[in-house]
């Protein structure tokens, strides 16, 4: 009893009433005491002043009975008051048992084991214990009635049916029959309601959903005459929600009566799985999934809705809006969504809804109502109110939303963005239907793609206040654009915009008038003002005047109606660079008739005053640069006049551009005008223009300074540019032109040059060539081609200083030419013919001419494709040449033949340079004179493949030859030759890699003589040029008349110098050999190892010309020596080294002195002749010897020698002295010494190390024998060929005797 006086637990009263407080006392009793006491009179009150009295004395009684009468014994009282309920609730009431207490001045009873029996006679609800306080009330109202009424722990079943009626326990909520209808009004009239710790299971047989059983419900029901509040909270399977807490209030008497029922409901959810709650609570969409918190608040008119809130914040929603739509999976939804329902006006609404889809995409706050009022079924009008709505995820999720198939596809073609800060649409009817409306919006940041007629836009703002006659509105923008595809090939960007207009609707035309409209942007900035007319049918027509203070010329296209497709294309091509400060436009007429081409009335004009203007105005041609002048569209008319301008340093006047017809398909552009500048920037224009195609390129390779002048005129087609043509004329004056690097450059060049598209003539043409003028035309073939013919006169002297060559050196005076010169496909041919009349040539045969000699010459150059041409040489009968000319090869020559001796030449098959012919005379030696002072690299030079010549006479190093054919070929870099002539023949190859190699095998090789004195080199100096390897063998070496055997040269040259390893020169007499070494560096120094071995001197000496000197005899001749200068280059002055001679058993043979003027002196056979004494039976017939021997030191050309010894049996011979090899002088002691014996021959000789030196001592030393003498001395001295010999006496200082004699 204590837990009931202390009323139900504190948290659960919180939780049911948050604000509720004490009851006060029974207001029906207190309100008619009060006005009993208010409208009585005296004896009224008296007489209720007894009454009270009275009541009161009797319910003390009442209350001292039953505290101490009855309720100590109230469990008797148990079936009368079982009997009681059944009356009061008309349903069988029983109960188990009862005890009583007091609750203030309240009877408080205990009720177990209470069942309550349903029309089936069979118990509905079993309640374990009921607690109730009576009601005094219960005495007035004559049936059981409860101040408070407490169940504790019931479990309920609460059920709808398939019909949708609802019963507690099987008790009928809407009770049809008195005994439900009793037992609901019954519950109704109690002060105070509590269930504690319920448990409840709901069975929805109307939605055939599973049983829901709901745990620990409390239930507080308070009574205040008709209005009834309650609470209740109860927890659900956890799976489904958290704890569901309800509160409400509502006037009811009648369980019968729901119609007049109002009152107010709050519930809310801390946690919900809302998609399977849907399976017990409708959902208006279809959920897949959803987590969160929801709270709501609902109004009941008469049992009906008559307004709903709800607030909710989900998660992990997965929500389809209609059956034919896909799922929208939504990571987070938050608002609040009304309904209202107030007469006939119906209105739904969100407060601060949001959303973010599970892919990122995000609906921030906004407000949204739309309501509609009138009758059902009849006319209503709706009123529609947005703000704070981003455009963008509405979009971009339209296939999700249950909107018109039609508004879907526009969204999602148009994908707009932006936010509607405000809107309020309101409208009767159906909309557009031509009823009235009223639409007055703000809005921002707005962007839509264009789509069909439908503009596009980006970043626009403003507002706008309209309705079915008219309206106003304002537009601004910062870093927008504009895209209006049917009208603009391009959006038009606006980094800034303002616009105000207004429009009015007047029998379905609207009239629009644009006060001001300001716009910049990076390419213009300017303003506009006019109006525009709809029109029934068509575009309907405009006046609009504007001013741009700024324009850039390469956005221009982006300004001109699409429907200009070709000049659209072709100024956004074209104009490439400029400004204009000043434009201005005009637009007025009927836009069907744009842009007011012939009779058709309007106005279509721009006028730009532009500077700084770069036109491409052509593929292929160089644009016009510097542009200052008007550029003004009229009609469909383009004109531009341009005062100054300029291309590829060209300057530019009068200039004339235009475009006849803007609308006509095929449009052509004209130019006209004037250029003025240097010939090289011309020829750089014809070269990148159109022009070098239809002159074939002819100015591509020419360089050219001086002034020229183009007039000019163009017609373009910009459809077919191939259609255009071209006409103008170049007129250049004292110009200096090179037409190729190959040729000479023209002076004082002067010529008109006129061309179209099919023709070029060149007429007047005249230059200086070589200091001699020539004229010169030309004009282009049928064929494609271009031929100019040329004439002039060649001046020598004046070529020599403008083409540096040697051979120009040999020619002088002037010779008449002409010429032809033929292009085609870029491919030239040139034939140059002159007789050389006039010309004299000192080269050497057979080119040498006289002056009034003709020598007919013919030059032919024949271009071919891939960079080669065929050039043709031909002069008269002495020699040909073809040649094929290539940039690739090194030589600049790939292969052609030389034919000398008349015979013409071919070219050859393959590559290198053939040299074929037959001359009689060849002197190389004035050729190398010729190309001596020539400069070039040998590199450079035409690879020659082979040779075929017959030479009469070959003269070389001097020396001559006869009768010689050469035969050779190149592979590689290694030459094979043939050899066959009257002085040499055989077989020589010869390798070029490194320092070379040169291998010889000759049957026979003739030194010829030389053919004037060789002049000695001078020593000491720079080394000559590096010798190759040298192999070389003939089988038969013939110098100068003389067969001196065989001969083996083998050489290699050394970094620092040339090793020769060996020369030999064998005969069945003797053995030559020599070894040594060349020294390269600031000198050239040789040094070599002689030796000469002879088994028989005197047939040596028959072999070196000296026949009959000597007879028999060995000799030895050996010693290092070394001179001044290559091997090749035997210099005497600086020949220096030592020698040893030796001679055994010889005989001196009777010699004549012209035999060898050396060798007659040493062989003292001129002793005789010369001195009184006479030697004649000594000398006269010969003299034998046994030994010559000599040691001979030789420095600078000098050979001394102290000890030259000759023993026979008739004499002994001794000399001492000195020989000037190079003077050819002597200075000789010589000391006869008679022998009483028989005579004693006497031999010498000294040879020269190297060939030459051998014969040349050996005819110089060797003689017939001398005399035996007593022992007597002489003196030799003078020359060589007049020596002078002078007898030595020894005597007293005063006696002298001498003689002296001269003679042969």
């Amino acid at each position: 009893m204590a837990l009931l006086r202390s009323g139900p637990p504190i948290l659960t009263e919180q939780l049911l009433f948050p604000s509720s407080r004490k009851r006060a006392a029974n207001p029906v009793f207190l309100k008619y005491s009060l006005a009993f006491l208010k409208h009585g009179s005296l004896w009224t009150y008296r007489a209720a002043t007894y009454a009270v009295l009275i009541a009161g004395l009797g319910f003390v009684a009442l209350v001292i009975g039953l505290r101490y009468l009855v309720l100590p014994n109230i469990d008797s009282y148990r079936e009368p008051i079982a009997q009681a309920l059944t009356r009061a609730t008309a349903h069988r009431v029983t109960i188990g048992s009862i005890t009583g207490s007091w609750q203030g001045y309240r009877p408080e009873l205990d009720l177990m084991d209470v069942k309550v029996y349903g029309a089936d006679a069979r118990p509905a609800l079993a309640l374990d214990r009921v607690s109730a306080v009576l009601s005094w009330l219960s005495l007035l109202a004559a049936e059981l009635r409860f101040d408070s009424l407490a169940v504790y722990g019931p479990t309920l079943e609460v059920k709808r049916d398939a019909s949708g009626e609802l019963s507690i326990a099987g008790i009928a909520a809407r009770a049809q029959d008195s005994a439900d209808t009793q037992f609901g009004d019954w519950w109704l009239v109690q002060g105070q309601l509590l269930v504690r710790d319920a448990t409840i299971t709901w069975l929805d047989e109307m939605r055939g959903a599973p049983s829901l059983r709901l745990d620990k419900v409390n239930f507080r029901l308070d009574r205040d005459g008709a209005m009834h509040r309650f609470g209740l909270t109860a927890v659900p399977p956890a799976e489904i929600a958290s704890q569901i807490v309800v509160r409400g209030e509502f006037r009811a008497r009648d369980v019968r009566e729901l119609r007049s029922w109002n009152g107010k409901l709050y519930g809310e959810f801390g946690y919900a799985n809302l998609a399977l709650a849907q399976a017990w609570i409708p959902a208006p969409v279809e959920l897949a999934s959803g987590l969160g918190s929801l709270r709501f608040w609902l109004e009941l008119n008469g049992a009906h809705p008559g307004a709903a809130t709800a607030e909710i914040r989900l998660a992990n929603v997965q929500t389809r809006l209609a059956p034919d739509l896909p799922v929208l999976s939504l990571s987070e939804v938050q608002g609040r969504l009304g309904w209202t329902q107030r007469g006939d006006r119906t209105e739904i609404s969100a407060t601060s809804f949001g959303f973010t889809t599970a892919g990122g995409l995000t609906l921030a706050p906004m407000q949204f109502s739309y309501s509609q009022t009138g009758p059902a079924g009849g006319a209503r009008n709706s009123e529609l109110r947005v703000s704070d709505l981003d455009l963008a995820p509405v979009a971009q999720l339209a296939e999700f939303l249950p909107l018109d198939a039609a508004l879907r596809t526009r969204l999602a073609r148009t994908a707009p963005t932006g936010t509607i800060e405000d809107a309020n649409f309101s409208w009767a009817g159906d909309w557009g239907a031509g009823q009235p409306y009223a639409a007055k919006a703000r809005f921002s940041g707005m962007s839509a793609r264009a789509d069909g007629a439908f503009p596009g836009f980006h970043g626009i703002s403003g507002q706008f206040d309209a309705n079915e006659r008219g309206g106003t509105g304002s537009l601004k923008a910062v870093n927008g654009s504009v895209e209006l595809p049917k009208i603009l090939a391009a959006p038009l960007p606006l980094d800034f915009l303002t616009l105000d207009a207004g429009w009015t609707f007047r029998e379905g035309v609207v009239d629009v008038a644009i006060q001001n409209a300001a716009f910049t942007n990076e390419h213009l900035a300017g303003s506009v003002s006019g109006s525009y007319r709809g029109a029934a049918q068509g575009p309907g027509s405009v006046d609009l005047s504007g001013r741009l203070v700024r324009a850039e010329a390469r956005q221009v296209w982006r300004y001109v109606p699409a429907s200009l497709h070709e000049t659209q294309t072709w100024l956004r091509r074209a104009l490439l660079a400029g400004e204009s400060r000043d434009t201005r436009f005009r637009l007025k007429g009927a836009l069907k008739d744009f842009p007011f081409a012939g009779d058709k009335a309007g106005v279509f004009e721009v006028v730009v005053k532009a500077g700084g203007v770069t036109i491409d105005y052509a593929d292929g041609w160089p644009p016009i640069t510097g542009i200052s002048g008007d550029v003004v569209f009229r009609g469909s008319r383009m004109d531009i006049h341009a005062q100054s301008g300029g291309t590829l340093g060209l300057h530019l006047s009068a200039v004339e551009v235009s475009i006849p017809d803007l609308d006509k398909d095929e449009e052509h552009l004209l130019v006209k005008g004037v250029a003025l500048g240097a010939t090289s920037d011309f020829l750089r224009y014809a070269a990148s223009s159109p022009v070098a195609d239809q002159i074939d390129h002819i100015t591509d390779e020419m360089k050219a300074t001086g002034d020229a002048r183009l007039d000019l005129e163009l017609d373009l087609s910009l459809n077919q540019i191939k259609d255009s043509t071209v006409k103008g004329e170049l007129t250049l004056q004292n110009n200096r032109v090179t037409l190729d690097t190959s040729l000479p450059p023209f002076d004082q060049f002067g010529a008109r040059i006129a061309f179209t598209g099919h023709s070029l003539n060149v007429r007047d043409g005249s230059a200086i060539l070589f200091g001699e003028p020539l004229s010169f035309e030309a004009s282009n073939q049928p064929d494609g081609g271009i031929t100019a013919s040329v004439a002039g006169t060649l001046d020598m002297e004046r070529a020599r200083v403008v083409v540096k060559h040697p051979v120009l050196a040999y020619l002088e005076g002037q010779t008449p030419w002409q010429g032809t010169v033929s292009v085609q496909n870029k491919i030239a041919s040139m034939r140059f013919d002159s007789s050389l009349i006039g010309l004299k040539s000192t080269l050497p045969p057979p080119f040498s001419k006289t002056a009034t000699a003709r020598l007919p010459l013919r030059v032919e150059l024949i271009e071919r494709p891939g960079g080669q041409s065929v050039l043709a040489v031909n002069v008269d009968k002495v020699a040909s040449a073809q040649l094929l000319l290539d940039a690739s090869a090194s030589s600049g020559v790939r292969r052609g033949m030389v034919s000398l001796g008349g015979a013409a030449a071919t070219l050859p098959s393959t590559d290198g340079l053939w040299i074929r012919g037959k001359l009689d005379v060849v002197d190389v030696d004035t050729w190398q004179g010729v190309f001596s002072g020539g400069s070039g690299d040998g590199d450079s030079q035409p690879g020659i493949a082979g040779v075929d010549l017959q030479i009469g006479i070959l003269d070389v190093n001097r020396r001559r030859y006869h009768d010689l054919k050469v035969a050779a070929t190149r592979r590689d870099a290694a030459w094979q030759a043939t050899l066959a002539g009257r002085e040499v023949a055989g077989q020589v190859s010869w390798a070029s890699e490194g320092d070379g190699k040169l291998v010889a095998r000759l049957s026979k090789f003739v030194l010829p003589p030389l053919a004037t004195e060789i002049q000695a080199s001078k020593p000491g100096g720079p080394a000559e040029q590096r010798l190759p390897s040298v192999d070389v063998v003939a089988d038969s070496f013939t110098y100068e008349g003389k067969e001196l055997g065989r001969l083996t040269v083998l050489a290699q040259p050394e970094t620092s110098g040339w090793r020769l390893q060996s020369l030999e020169i064998v005969n069945p007499e003797s053995k030559f050999a020599m070894s040594g070494r060349w020294t390269i560096g600031q000198t050239s120094r040789t040094d070599a190892k002689v030796k000469l071995d002879v088994s028989d001197v005197g047939k040596f000496l028959t072999r070196l010309g000296s026949p009959d000197s000597m007879s028999g005899g060995t000799a030895t001749l050996e010693g290092p020596i070394n001179w001044s200068g290559s091997p090749g280059q035997f210099h005497i002055p600086s020949l220096s080294g030592q020698l040893t001679l030796e001679v055994k058993n010889g005989r001196f043979q009777q010699i004549e002195t012209g035999g060898g003027k050396l060798l007659a002196i040493l062989s003292l056979q001129e002793l005789p002749r010369r001195v009184t004494l006479d030697f004649r039976d000594v000398f006269s017939s010969g003299f034998s010897f046994d030994r010559i021997s000599a040691n001979l030191n030789i420095a600078s050309g000098v050979a001394d020698t102290q000890n030259f010894k000759m023993e026979g049996s008739a004499a002994r011979v001794a000399i001492s002295g000195q020989v000037d090899l190079a003077r050819e002088t002597q200075n000789l002691a010589v000391r006869v010494t008679p022998s009483l014996s028989s005579s004693i021959a006497i031999a010498g000789a000294i040879v020269n190390p190297v060939i030459g030196i051998a014969t040349y001592i050996a005819q110089k030393v060797l003689k017939d024998p001398f005399s035996q003498m007593a022992s007597f001395e002489y003196s030799i001295t003078g020359t060589w060929a007049d020596p002078f010999v002078a007898r030595v006496v020894k005597a007293p200082s005063n006696v002298k005797d001498s003689v002296n004699q001269k003679g042969r």
